[in-house]
């Protein structure tokens, strides 16, 4: 019994493109995909405000913090962008925001500079301070009611801004909606890589194919088979 090397090559091919898409197919719907989430904070003291449009990014005057390889209570992964969006300023300067609070009325303005003398000097101190000022200037009916919202900028690439940005993602957590919202995009997710993959799938395919076809063209030439056949029309 004369050994068939062609069929036996054919069937190895065969053989290892079942187990090829199979194993794929396998691990492209069981693997947990990455989902990237962007998160927009507008202001101080602020909830992260997920952004659901992928055209929604970081723009290149937002501050940014990113979080890597995080986990839902369900186990989803995913990656969090936290962009942080500049305003303008009295000056006309665009700056991050990094510290925003309200005050009602002068008296309360005089309050916390004579709480906060040690702070004589600071951003926020002088910010108070003109504020007062401001507000001594008022008619007596909006001195005592008046809402004062005092904030402070820096620069994108400022120590201030890094330091403000760091501490916003180290006690950043999901909202329960996020959390659903990020669970529901697995699948998703799962077929815009699978769409993305099945091109270089193929190609391994078609490229074993080819590659088997190839050394069973050249061995023919060198046996002196036909294209075609597994062996010489006299050994029939």
């Amino acid at each position: 019994m004369s050994i068939n090397v062609f069929e036996g090559a054919r069937r190895i091919t065969k053989l290892i493109s079942v187990i090829w898409i199979v194993g794929w197919s396998i691990y492209a719907f069981n693997y947990n995909p990455y989902i990237d989430q962007y998160f927009r904070v507008d202001s101080p003291g602020s909830v992260p405000i997920r952004m659901d449009d992928p055209k929604n990014r970081c723009n290149e005057e937002d501050a940014t913090e990113y979080l890597h390889s995080q986990y839902t209570k369900k186990g989803t992964a995913f990656d969090a962008t936290l962009c942080f969006k500049p305003e303008i300023f009295e000056d006309g300067r665009k700056l991050i925001p990094i510290w925003g609070e309200y005050f009602i009325g002068v008296d309360q303005l005089a309050e916390w500079i004579v709480a906060n003398k040690d702070k004589k000097g600071t951003p926020k101190f002088e910010a108070v301070t003109a504020a007062y000022k401001k507000a001594t200037q008022e008619d007596n009916n909006n001195k005592k009611t008046k809402k004062w919202l005092l904030t402070h900028g820096a620069e994108e690439y400022s120590t201030e801004v890094r330091d403000y940005t760091k501490k916003v993602a180290d006690i950043f957590k999901l909202s329960k909606a996020d959390e659903e919202w990020i669970d529901g995009k697995v699948w998703s997710s799962r077929l815009e890589d699978i769409k993305e993959v099945a091109p270089m799938i193929m190609e391994c395919l078609a490229f074993l194919w080819i590659f088997s076809w190839c050394v069973g063209w050249i061995v023919r030439g060198f046996a002196g088979i036909p294209s075609g056949h597994d062996s010489k029309p006299d050994d029939k």
